[in-house]
Order: C-alpha cells, then sequence, then structure tokens
C-alpha cells in the first residue's frame, strides 16, 4: 500500500505542475498512512498536521486516490462545511455518517455557527459522532493536539487523543522549495 500512496502522491504532484522530491520525510508519511488504512480497529482517525505547505492535503488525496479502487468509500469536504450548516442543519449527520470522510484544513472553520439563534458546534459534533461511531477519518490541520483543545474544548480533545493516528509533517513549505 506504501507503493500506491507513493505512486499516487507523485502523480498528483507532477499533474500540478510541480516537482516531485522524495525524501525521507514524505517516505515516512507515506509508511505512516499504509500503516493506518490497516487499522481498522484502533485509533480510527488519521489526523494529519503540520506547517502550510508541508504536503498534508496532497497525500489525503493521494491516500484517497490509492485506496478508492479496493472500494474504500470516501467523500472528501472542506472543513468550511461550517458554513453550509447555515442553509441545511442536517449535513453534519449526513457527512458524519459517510464511512470514511476525508476532511482539508480543519481548525480553519468558525467553532460556532447560529441556525435561528440557536448556537451550532458542527466540527466538534461531527469529530464526536465519527468517535462514538469508530468511523475511519482522514483530517488534514495546521493545529496542534493543544490547539484543537483550545478550539473544540477538553472534551474532543480527550477523545482525540484516543482515537487519533497523528501523522506530523515535518520539514519546510514544499510550494517554495520547488518553485
Amino acid at each position: 500500500m506504501e507503493k500506491q500512496i507513493l505512486k499516487s502522491w507523485r502523480l498528483i504532484v507532477e499533474m500540478q505542475n510541480r516537482k516531485w522530491v522524495l525524501n525521507e520525510n514524505v517516505r515516512q508519511e507515506a509508511r505512516k498512512m499504509a500503516e493506518w488504512i490497516y487499522q481498522w480497529d484502533s485509533q480510527w482517525v488519521a489526523l494529519l498536521s503540520g506547517d502550510i505547505g508541508t504536503g498534508k492535503t496532497t497525500l489525503m488525496n493521494a491516500v484517497i486516490e490509492a485506496t478508492t479502487p479496493r472500494k474504500i468509500w470516501h467523500r472528501e469536504f472542506s472543513a468550511d462545511f461550517s458554513l453550509s450548516v447555515l442553509k441545511d442543519p442536517e449535513i453534519i449527520l449526513r457527512v458524519a455518517e459517510q464511512p470514511l470522510v476525508a476532511m482539508d484544513d480543519v481548525g480553519r472553520e468558525a467553532t460556532e455557527v447560529y441556525f435561528y439563534g440557536n448556537s451550532l458546534t458542527p466540527m466538534a459534533d461531527f469529530l464526536e459522532y465519527r468517535y462514538r461511531e469508530k468511523k475511519k477519518t482522514i483530517l488534514t490541520t495546521n493545529l496542534s493536539l493543544k490547539e484543537f483543545g483550545e478550539k473544540y474544548g477538553e472534551r474532543v480533545k480527550s477523545r482525540m487523543k484516543e482515537m487519533v493516528f497523528p501523522v506530523i509533517f515535518l520539514g519546510g513549505d514544499f510550494r517554495r522549495i520547488c518553485s
């Protein structure tokens, strides 16, 4: 699976007219995601975290590309789906029920939105549902686990510690390195 992820990752990078950089960090990140794919009983959330431009979103897309032919169904969303809640509050449940969800840039969205005067916390609700149902989830973020707690509360932070398979991205911004 690691080879398929690396191949997909490379194709995605090259399709964006960027230079593919295969280094030890990239290999390690692909290896960790391959390991996570086969861990269906524990740590069902892959949390890809690190600085801007380190390849989190591209790896998430590579994992989806590499696993889709294997009939692992997925759905990808931007963390900005909090704004969609204003139009359709039931979207949280529809998204959360999917077998595999990939969500990009978690932490960028509003923590709380108001719907007819009611306070909603879409991301916290989404994460709590995924926790209860133990559904595979891929999240990318620039937040640390500590910052997750500050943004979504101690209960979500505590549950994240249990369910998260961390993939920490090191290194510089690929967009600057490869420009």
